[in-house]
């Protein structure tokens, strides 16, 4: 199989938040696992995503975000075992509970590439480490 040429077009703008990498990623990923037939199940896709992250655009992403984008169903929220990937949907009627999403555009940028989250992660896996 050949490269394949992709055009997006947004106007979500740079280190906006919400995962917005990975949900392109995640949606990338699902039409090039169609189009080419690829038997991809969600595990692997999510996996190769990560991998994208953390090999080519060098930021050490986990697996939280492409979890909840590949595997999640509606009316459920997702319980995720980051070490096993094994997950769980739970039963989550947020509108029969009375409860809404509010979301804040803070302003603030982030990076996962270049920002603090490499070094926090580093620094979680080493308290990690030490406590066994």
């Amino acid at each position: 199989m050949g490269g394949l040429d992709l055009l997006l077009d947004s106007d979500v703008p740079r280190g906006a938040g919400l995962s917005s990498s990975h949900a392109i990623e995640c949606a990338v990923m699902t039409a090039v696992n169609e189009l080419t037939a690829a038997g991809l199940d969600t595990r692997e896709m999510v996996l190769a995503t990560q991998r994208a992250e953390n090999d080519f655009v060098g930021a050490p992403t986990g697996i939280m975000d492409q979890s909840a984008s590949l595997r999640g169903a509606a009316g459920h929220a997702l319980f995720l075992d980051c070490r096993s990937q094994d997950i769980r949907l739970v039963p989550f009627d947020a509108d029969s509970a009375g409860l809404v999403t509010l979301v804040i555009d803070t302003k603030v940028s982030h990076s996962h590439a270049g920002g603090g989250y490499a070094s926090r992660r580093a620094s979680c896996e080493r308290g990690a480490g030490i406590l066994g």
